[in-house]
């Protein structure tokens, strides 16, 4: 068996956020925060199913859309 290295460990799970523009963090941040509302806050099950039915995937197109923006390079 192989030893984690630390640094694989965050390549592997947090080095996808690393790569996004800013903006992009930024919608997932928002994102995270109206799914944690919307669990705490909705009545039954179904609508957080709707509420993941329709803003997962547009989340994932602005994210999309955001990653085609010019930006700078580092």
């Amino acid at each position: 068996m192989q030893d984690l290295d630390i640094k694989d460990f965050y390549k592997h799970t947090l080095g996808w956020f690393n790569r996004k523009t800013l903006f992009q963090k930024l919608i997932w941040v928002i994102y995270l925060f109206l799914f944690v509302y919307e669990f705490f806050a909705t009545r039954t099950r179904f609508q957080l199913f709707n509420f993941l039915v329709i803003s997962l995937p547009l989340a994932f197109l602005i994210d999309w859309l955001a990653g085609k923006l010019p930006h700078k390079k580092e």
